[in-house]
Formats: structure tokens, sequence, C-alpha cells
């Protein structure tokens, strides 16, 4: 498998505790094995994916979970994000992208 990491930044209020869910993308009803896809380009051939919660891989954040997060000061905080994109799919090359939306609940 494809492995990777990004962030997501949220600033809050001291004391303030902030719910953060994701959907499951634009294109989640053509994954397979996992709880989202990527379209190509032409939007014929979906690459599954999944994101997760840590490093380990093994806590799969879907849209049925969430992240709480209590903001010990107002300073920006960063939430660390982890992809993995499943060995072995027979899809054709090219661009493969998708569009979570993220929500923070204060």
């Amino acid at each position: 498998p494809l492995h990777t990491n990004s962030s997501i930044q949220i600033r809050c209020t001291k004391n303030t505790t902030a719910i953060i869910s994701m959907d499951s993308g634009l294109h989640a009803s053509n994954a397979s094995g996992t709880h989202r896809a990527m379209a190509n380009n032409n939007g014929n051939d979906y690459l599954s994916y999944d994101i997760y919660t840590n490093s380990s891989f093994n806590s799969a954040w879907t849209a049925n979970n969430q992240v709480t997060y209590i903001a010990s000061n107002a300073a920006p905080a960063t939430i660390n994000v982890y992809g993995a994109i499943p060995a072995n799919q027979n899809v054709n090359d090219g661009v493969y992208n998708d569009v979570i939306t993220i929500n923070a609940t204060f």
C-alpha cells in the first residue's frame, strides 16, 4: 500500500472543545474494501483509499467517527491525518482525486 500523511489546522478559544468530523467524500459509493474512493479525470475509474487517525493505520477516520480536540490555549493546533491506498488495484494510470468536507463543531 501507499501511505501518506497530512494535517488539519484548528484554532479555538482556550478550554473550548471541538468535535472534528469528515464526510465520506464525493465517490465513496465506488469504494471497494475501503471507506472512500478517488475518481480519475475521466470519471470512469476509481481508486479506493482510507483516512486514519493514527500513524499505525489501524483506526480509520470514517464519516461515522470523530476526533475530539480540547484547546489548552488560543494558539493554532495541528491534528495529524494519515492516508493509505491499498496495493494491487486494477485501475488505469492517471490523476485521481476526491473532495472531503471537514467540519469542526464547537
